[in-house]
Formats: C-alpha cells, structure tokens, sequence
C-alpha cells in the first residue's frame, strides 16, 4: 500500500489536471490584467467566483489576520497564540507575524506532518498496548487531506491561516500521542475541519465579489465573519498548547474541565448559524452552488484517491477483528490476582531454567509446575507486568489466565483470540491482509476455531519482523478438558508440535504454568525427553525451600500491617511472625486464610494468637475453609450463595447477586423482589458474615477466592463414594442441584419481569443463560419447572420476545435460534428435553411444523443429538422423515454432520431415511461423516448398502477427498476397503484425493494412499500441476520425502506456465523442500517458465535471499 505522502501527490495531481486554484493564483500574480478579464468571463458560475477571488487588485484586509488581531486583543490569548506559533517551529513550520507565509513551505510542511501519520498507522498507544484511533479522527484528517489547496492558497497571503492549517496537523499528530480520548476537544477539531471549506466559500463569494450590497450590511456580515475566524483560531491555538503542555496519560478530567472546549465549539456553531443567516439575506441559492461545486470538485478527488478508500476499509476490518477476538476480559482476569510482596518470585526468576529460558534468542518453552496454594498466578501476574517488562519494549508480552469458573476463561480458543488480539494491537504492521479478508468469508467462524486460530498465531509470530514474542498461560490445569470440549489436550498438542519442529527465525517463547498433573506431564514427556530444560517443577525440595523462605517474607510483610491497624508493639509483632513461621507445610494460601482469621479476633493478647494458632486454625487449606464456614451466622443462606456463585457462567455484580437471593418463587409480585432485595453497599457485608473470606468482592464482581475454594465444595462428576460428616461442607454442592437454583431464578425473574430501571439487573444474564441453567439441572418433564419453561417458550407471548430478543444478541454463531417457530421447535433448539417432551404430549399435531428455515422439530434434534426427543417424534408417526430445509438438507444430514451414532442409527433403522440424499451443494450424509472423521457414523451408513462412496458434491469432491483434507486417515481406510472408493477421482480442478493430502501436509494419510498401491503420484491437475508441487510449495518436508520415495515420481514435472516443484519451493522459500529436490539430481536448474523468468529469479522476487544464495550454488555446480 502506499504511503499516505505518496496518496496526497495523487491528489494534488489529479486536481492540477483540472486547473486547481494554487496554480491559478499564480497565474493571476504574473498577468492580473489577463486575469480579470478571465474572471469577467466566468462571472456567472459561483465556483469559478471562488477560485478568482484573490485575483482582484483591490481585495479588502484579510479576514484571517483581521480575527488574529482581535485574539490577540486579550492578553492571554495573545500569549497562547505566540505558544501555538512556537509549538509549530519546533515542528519546523516558520509563521512570521503579519507577513507573507511561504506556500511551498506549507505545502511541504503539510506533506511531512501527512507521511509521519500513516508511518504511525493510525495507532494510539494505551495503558502498554496500542489501539487504532476511532473514525472521528479519521474523517478530521480526511478534511485536511480534501480542503488542503484551498487553506495553503488562504495561507500563501496570511500566517494565521497557515497557523489554522499546521496546527491542524500537529493537534492530530499530538493527539494521537494521548491515552485516552477526549470527546470536546476532538469534536472541536472535526468541525473546525469541516468549517473551513465552508468558510472560505462563503466568504470569497460575498466578500471578495464585486456585488454591490449596502455597506451597513456588509460590515455586520464582515464582523461575524471575523469573530468566527478568531473562534477557529483560538482552538487550534489552544488545542496545541493544551496537547504540547500535558500528555494526556498524566491529565484529570478536572484539568481537562479548565480549557472551554465545549463553549468555542458551541461558538463557532452558533456564528456559523448567524453569517449564513446573512448570506440567505443575499442569495441563498448562489451559495448554496458554491457549496456544491466546491463538494463535486473536491469529491472527484477523494473518488481517485483509491489508497485512502482501501485504507479506511481495511480499518474497519481491522476494527471487526479485534472486536472478535475481544472473547475474554484477559486483562481483567488477570487483575483478579494479587501483586507479589517486594522481594518475593525470586526463586524463579533467578532460577537457572528461567533464565536461560528468557534469554534463549530462539523459540524457547517453560513450563512451571507447583501445588495448590504456592502462588502460581501471583508469580505469573508479576512477570507479565513486571519482570519481563523490557524497558525498550522490544519484547511483546501476551498473556491468559484459564480459569475453570467461569466458560471463557476455560477455553484454549478464547484463549489464543486473546494473545492474538494482544500481539496485533503492539504490532498492528503484523497483521495481513489475508487474515482480514478471511473475515468476509469466514465471518465469526473464523475466531471460534482453535486451528484456524492457532495456524494465524503460529504464521504471524513466525514473521520475522515480529521480533520476541513471550506468551503466558496461567494455570493451564483449568483450561477445560472432556468430551465435548477437549481444549486442554488440542491445545498442548499444537504445542507440543510446534516446539517439536524447529523454526530458525522465529523467536515465540511460551511459558505455562500449572499444577503437577499427570495428564499435562504426559503431553509434555516427549518433549521433556529430548529436551529436559522444558520443566521447572516448583515441587522440587530445593525450590519448595526457597518458596518458603519468600512465604516468610509475605508473613513479615502481612504482619507490619497488622500490627499498626491493632496497634501491636514490636515484641507482639515478633510474636505472632515467629509463630506462623514455625508451622510446617505451610502454603501462600494457608498463611493468607490465618492471618485473615487473626486480623479479625477481637482481642489481641499472645494467649489468643498461640491458641488461634495451634488449636483453633486448621493445619489443612480444606479444614480452613470447613470451619469458615461453619461459623455462617445463617448456613442455608451461605449454602445458596454458594450454589449461584459456583454455578454461574459468568462473574456475577453485587446488584445481580442481592437480586438473585431476594427471588424466592414464581409467585412474587416485582414488590416483593424489590422488598426482599438488599442494598449493594450492606448487601457486601452479608456476603463476608455469611461465607467468610471465602469469597472476593474485586471492583463490583464476586469471586471465589480461589480455585481450591471450588474443588472443595463441588462435587466431582461422577461423585466420590466417601462418608461426610453432617457438619463438614466439602463436596456439599451438587452440581445439577446449583444449576438447578439458578435456572429457577432466572426463569421466576423472566416470568415476574416488568419494564423498569429497578428490574434491569438480570435482563442479560437470565436472558442469555436460563436455558443452560435449565439443561443442566437436568429438571425431567414431571418437575413444575419444565411448565415453567414452556411458557418462556409459548412464542406468541410479551416474554418470550423479551428475552429471545436479548438471548439472540448475546449468543455465538453456531448457536443457532430459529424464527418464526413453534414453542416446540425453540424448546428442541433450546435442548430443552424435558420442555419438549411437554409439548408433543399437549399439541402433537404440531410435531412436523416448520420454522423459517424450512426445519422441523426432528431435524433440530437430530443436530444436537436428542436422542429421546427424536424417538417421540418418530413415535408420533406425524413427521417426515426427508424434511429439507432451505439448503436441501434432512435430518440424517444433520445427525451424521455431528457423529451422533445412536441418533443416525434410529433413522436408518425406520427404513425411509433417504441415506444419499444431496443438500442443495451436492452434499449426501457420507459427505459431511468422512469430512468429520465420523468413522462410526461413515460404517452404518455405508452397511445400508445405499451410500456410494464415490459420490461427488458440485465442485466434484467426493467422500474421499474430504477425510484426505481433514486428514482422517481411518476414515480413508474404510472407505477404501470398500473395495468400491476410487482413489483417483479428481473434482472440478482436476485434483485427486492425494491432493488434497498433500497441499495440508498430513504425512499418515499420504502414506496410507501410496501405500494402498492405487494412487497415482503423477496425475495432474488440470493446471498440469501434481501433487509434488504442492507438497513442495506449502513446505511440507515430510510429504515431499514420501513422494520421492516412489520410484515413478516425476521430479522435475512442468505446470501450464512451465513452472516445477522447485520453482514453487524457491517461490516461496522453503529452503529444506529445495534440497530434497535438488538432493534426486533430478531437477533442471536453468529452466525457463513461459514467462521468461529463470528458476532463480522467483526466489529472488519474493526475498528469499538465502533461497538465492542456495541455487546459485546449485547452478553453478550444475554447470559445472
């Protein structure tokens, strides 16, 4: 793209091709004669009238220094105005005072100011990181871009125009240094932008026009005109001196009030409004022309400013793109957790394995383990803000803490969304068109995929220019990890992968840290094996010393401060550290629980802390929180606190919180809410008399304390078989039951909603949860609450268009949510079993209706694998079987996309379920099973004897080509061992199974298809390509060295443009793929394409100098 210098010279040179003013004014300087006679000669057009005004002999006293005059009237002003002046010197603008100002020097004044804004990409730094400016400041700069000749021609006969246009510039320039936006100043600055063509207008059209008008008029008109001018003025003067003076990171909203940006805004409105009120007076309609003239004029300009158009689109994808990535509050979350105490962490930063890890200039892996308690995240907090913190900020650090609490802070998705989203807005210049044109075609999808994702991070840190990138994982034992969601294990398998591989340019650095689990030690042991240096394992007993030893410090630390707010002497002080140190075992969080439980015994005496101490406090973090919560003043209260807060799916406020334990049933009127709802600033307090320090109020949000805090009191699924005494809380909550009371509150709040400020606070969250609350009570169909949940889904209901509205904002793409249902259908598409189970009892002659994509009931619930809803259905003989939506598709294409087995299996075994039925894109059942790897699916599909294997999709894909392109290598081989699979079927293109294997580099199913004796390595496409080149021209080494393994490869193959797997490898240089090929002593090495261009010169083209360096080698070995 060019530079923003380079689009401006575009501009002025297509506004030149149109005779544009400044080279006109010049024209008129040398022959003022020849000059008037042309301006008599246009006199009928108002725009001609504006680009002749300074042509004229006898122009009154410019307007400009007439409105500086009168500023500088004020003392005050005058100072300011002499600082702005000043400002733009150092800026290396000269403005002489009431002397003519140099236009070419404007002018090129103008063009550095323009250049050194794009060099910034319209970046803004915040809080360590940097954000794109927001289209405010686009458009101000656009305004300055399009009226530029008309302010410099102004400029070349008055300094304080040039100081309006220059500073304008600087203001931007200055502005983009500042923290945070301040919405006055910036709107003054747009319409300042925006006035001057306006003005200039307005101006050269009654007041440098020959018309005679009374002269009273005139100098009323003039007046306005000037005290305007000055208004505009005294902005940009300030605007300068109020940004030169203070950066805005070190600037009070206090500070911000004293400049009256408001006012001079609300000035220049206002006497916009009045001199146009003259000129109505005059002749509305001829300005009304000018104003035209001078838009079209200036229009075509912008309209061959192509650069600026693609710029301004690119920003706003650049702007979808971050908001995509924005799955988490990372830097929120990561506050949750305490600073370090000064003077602990050291045992790991001055550990040998973490240094050596830091200071590697290569990719690099770290990973931490420690127990429960020992300050895994507080350690990692301080690095992230501190210890890696370089003082060039040559080092990019992107960070996520997992959290098993709550569900966007559990994913390996969100996750990696974030340390992108982190890495882009530090290095905006990294990322690629390519990834912003992915989101028109992909759209969200294209952030909630963990590969695609991955395989952007892994390409963008790669990029040379990225330099060091450190990326830190907290607590990695609670990324989430099941059947559904197995993001721990696909996260630390592309890991492992990647460290596996070596990248010589690429210098990403990760550290995780985590508890010692097996499962996380087992990802990690080929990796360990071969590189040892991986691990540092907290639990070591030289690094569980040194621990301790810093947890004396936090004691030392935590007991000063107790000491001055009970005012304890030295001696007591000495005390009470000497006898927490003496514990053994002791953890971070067994010394934060003690000392918060001595800092609130009423009477400090030795006696009371040793017998706190040594009898009342529990040498175990389970026994601590137990006998917390056994003092509760109110023990069912606490107990259902502790139900919502674990349960629920996202942090929840204090307001939130109060309203959620004031609703009580179904029957209470919004009075009784509001009556039994505690005010936030006691309802606090509650939270702390009922649960202790078990919980954390951070900002307005409540927390578990802690990770342990949770294990102790949920159950684990399955349930333990373990005796508990009546008075002991651990395992006390039933996951169903919790879920269960938060399902009842949100429906009871939804059912009892009415509009109001004091009913507000759990619209979005009952809203968006109440159905996963309600699926996962697992409530069955006898259960008052599924009557419940049939009315919020009874859609002809005030309710229901409540909350779906709210419910369809909030949710994620593959959420799907139909329109124009019946309550079934959103019952079935809700996985509302029990709901649905209700309504075909009462209405199933509604069993087979549509919604607006052409779906059926049964068709949802083939999707989402419902396997009891879609056996009732089928009881119901009322449905059809083949229902297509509106894309073609049936039931069984729905089931089998998804792998649900037993939900496949009882469509095929009605006997009607049409088994190669094509979607509208040609798509049958076996299609989506074999592109899913659903192998299980693929078998029962494929004994009904009705499923051909060899079927093709419109671009003449078949079930084949999609298990090569996913890689799925068992589900090849069932199709194979058909015995009916033909491995060279070709699609559209002209490409076979085997390409596809080869282009994404899946090393198994390449071997399995040669191996299997009927792929042909030599096919080609029909660009004449095979897959050798494409192996070659992705990189994949390992693909390349089993296709020349085949003893009947062609090596050196020529596409249609002449070009060989070489060339493709040199083109896009993969240094490793080239010495295979030229290790056979098979390949050609001066060829020529039909393009003329030498093997060589692609390589050379695409900067790949090592690659060059490599076949000038060859070439002249060859030759040789």
């Amino acid at each position: 793209m060019p530079s923003f210098r380079v689009k401006a010279r575009f501009w002025k040179r297509s506004r030149s091709d149109g005779a544009a003013p400044v080279e006109r004014k010049i024209s008129q300087h040398e022959n003022t004669h020849d000059q008037q006679k042309d301006s008599h000669q246009q006199s009928s057009h108002a725009l001609e009238k504006c680009q002749q005004s300074t042509s004229t002999t006898s122009d009154p006293p410019d307007l400009w220094s007439e409105a500086e005059k009168r500023l500088r009237q004020d003392e005050k002003m005058s100072r300011v105005m002499d600082e702005a002046v000043e400002i733009l010197e150092e800026f290396g603008m000269k403005v002489g005072s009431y002397a003519t100002a140099d236009r070419q020097q404007l002018s090129e004044f103008l063009d550095t100011r323009v250049d050194e804004l794009e060099q910034k990409k319209w970046i803004v730094r915040v809080g360590g990181h940097s954000i794109g400016v927001q289209d405010q400041l686009t458009r101000i700069f656009k305004n300055v871009l399009v009226v530029k000749d008309i302010v410099t021609t102004a400029a070349a006969a008055s300094p304080p125009a040039a100081i309006v246009c220059a500073s304008m510039t600087v203001s931007i320039h200055l502005y983009i240094q500042a923290v945070e936006q301040h919405d006055q100043l910036l709107n003054g600055l747009e319409t300042a932008s925006n006035l001057i063509p306006r003005l200039h207008a307005m101006e050269t059209l009654y007041l440098h026009s020959n018309a005679v008008l009374d002269k009273n008029f005139m100098n009323k008109f003039r007046e306005r005109m000037i005290i305007l001018y000055s208004k505009v003025l005294e902005l940009q003067a300030r605007a300068l001196s109020y940004l030169r003076k203070r950066s805005v990171s070190r600037i009070s909203r206090d500070i911000l009030k004293q400049d009256p940006w408001q006012a001079l805004l609300q000035d220049m409105k206002n006497l916009e409004r009045e001199a146009q009120n003259f000129t109505a007076l005059i002749d509305k309609a001829e300005l009304n022309e000018a104003y035209e003239k001078v838009h079209r004029k200036l229009q075509t300009a912008v309209d061959g400013f192509q650069a600026w158009q693609t710029k301004s689109s690119r920003d706003e994808k650049v702007k979808k793109l971050f908001k995509m990535l924005y799955t988490s509050p990372y830097r929120d979350r990561k506050d949750r957790n305490a600073k370090n105490v000064p003077g602990t962490c050291g045992w790991f930063t001055g550990h040998p394995r973490f240094r050596a890890w830091i200071e590697s200039d290569q990719q690099s892996l770290l990973w931490v383990s420690a127990d429960p308690g020992c300050g895994k995240s507080v350690l990692t907090r301080h690095l992230v803000d501190e210890a890696l913190v370089t003082a060039a900020g040559e080092r990019t650090i992107c960070y996520f803490f997992f959290k098993d609490d709550f569900e966007d802070q559990k994913s390996s998705t969100s996750a990696i969304a974030s340390v992108l989203r982190q890495l882009f807005l530090v290095k905006p210049h990294l990322l690629p068109d390519s990834v912003l044109d992915r989101i028109d075609t992909d759209g969200e999808r294209l952030t909630q995929s963990f590969d695609q994702l991955w395989s952007i991070f892994v390409s963008v840190a790669a990029n040379p220019d990225a330099g060091e990138v450190v990326c830190i994982f907290d607590a990695l034992d609670e990324c989430q990890d099941n059947d559904q969601h197995p993001d721990r294990s696909q996260f630390m398998e592309a890991v492992a992968k990647f460290y596996a591989d070596s990248h010589q340019t690429c210098k990403l650095k990760f550290l995780m840290t985590s508890r010692p689990y097996w499962d996380i030690r087992g990802a990690f042991q080929e990796l360990e094996d071969r590189l040892p240096t991986i691990h540092l394992s907290g639990e070591g007993e030289p690094e569980v010393e040194n621990i301790s030893r810093e947890i004396d410090l936090v004691i030392a630390s935590r007991v000063q401060d107790i000491s001055k707010k009970k005012s304890l002497d030295l001696e007591e002080g000495q005390f009470l550290q000497e006898q927490l140190t003496a514990r053994p075992n002791r953890t971070y969080l067994w010394v934060s629980l003690t000392l918060n439980f001595i800092e609130g015994i009423p009477g400090f005496t030795k006696g009371n802390v040793r017998r706190a101490v040594h009898d009342e406090i529990p040498d175990t973090v389970d026994g601590a929180y137990n006998k917390i919560l056994n003092r509760s003043p109110d023990k069912a209260k606490a107990r259902r606190l502790l139900h919502i807060i674990t349960a629920a799916k996202r942090p929840l406020t204090l307001q939130e919180l109060s309203l959620c334990m004031a609703l009580r049933g179904e029957n209470q009127s919004k009075q009784d809410i509001m009556d039994e709802t505690e005010p936030v600033h006691r309802f606090k307090h509650t939270v702390r008399d009922l649960c202790g320090l078990l919980l954390a109020i951070v900002g307005d949000k409540i927390y578990l304390l802690h990770q342990t805090v949770k294990e102790f009191l949920v159950q684990p699924q399955p349930p333990l078989s373990q005796t508990l005494s009546q008075n002991s809380w651990k395992h006390a909550l039933a996951p169903t039951e919790s879920d269960k009371v938060l399902a009842e509150i949100c429906v009871w709040y939804l059912l009892a909603h009415v509009d109001g400020a004091e009913m507000y606070t759990l619209d979005e969250y009952s809203a968006r949860y109440w159905p996963a609350h309600f699926r996962e009570a697992l409530i069955d169909s006898q259960d008052k609450m599924t009557i419940l949940g049939g009315r919020l889904c009874t859609t002809e209901t005030n309710i229901y268009h409540f909350w779906s509205e709210k419910y369809k904002e909030e949710i994620l793409f593959w959420e799907e949510f139909p329109s124009n249902a019946t309550p079934l259908i959103v019952a079935v598409a809700l996985r509302l079993e029990a709901v649905a189970r209700l309504l075909l009892e009462t209405e199933p002659a509604k069993a087979d209706y549509k919604d607006a994509d052409e779906r059926t009931a049964l068709s949802r619930a083939s999707q989402y694998g419902l396997e009891s809803t879609v056996n009732l259905l089928l009881k119901t003989e009322k449905v059809d079987l083949n229902s297509k939506n509106s894309l073609n598709r049936t039931p069984l294409h729905f089931a089998t996309s998804k792998g649900h087995i037993s939900v496949t299996k009882l469509l095929i075994e009605t006997g009607k379920a049409e088994v190669d039925s094509k979607d509208l894109g040609g798509y049958t059942p076996l299609h989506f099973a074999a592109s899913n790897g659903h192998v299980s699916v693929a078998k029962l599909l494929i004994e009904t004897g009705k499923a051909d294997v060899n079927v093709k999709n419109i671009r003449g894909e078949t079930p084949l080509h999609f298990a090569s392109q996913k890689g799925h290598v068992s589900m090849a081989k069932i199709l194979i061992e058909t015995g009916k699979a033909d491995v060279n079927l070709k699609n559209q293109r002209g490409e076979t199974a085997l390409f596809y294997a080869s282009i994404y580099g899946d090393e198994s199913l390449v071997k399995f298809l040669i191996e299997s004796g009927k792929a042909d390595v030599n096919l080609k496409n029909r660009y004449g390509q095979t897959p050798l080149f494409y192996a070659s021209g992705e990189g994949n080494e390992s693909v390349v060295k089993l296709l020349l393994r085949t003893a009947d490869v062609e090596i050196d193959s020529q596409d249609s443009e002449g070009q060989t797997p070489l060339s493709w490898a040199a083109e896009n240089g993969h240094q490793r793929v080239i010495t295979l090929l030229l290790e056979t002593g098979a390949v050609q090495m001066d060829a020529e394409d039909e393009l003329g261009q030498r093997l060589l010169s692609w390589a050379v083209e695409e900067g790949h100098e090592a690659v060059a360096q490599m076949l000038r080698k060859a070439i002249k070995t060859q030759i040789h």
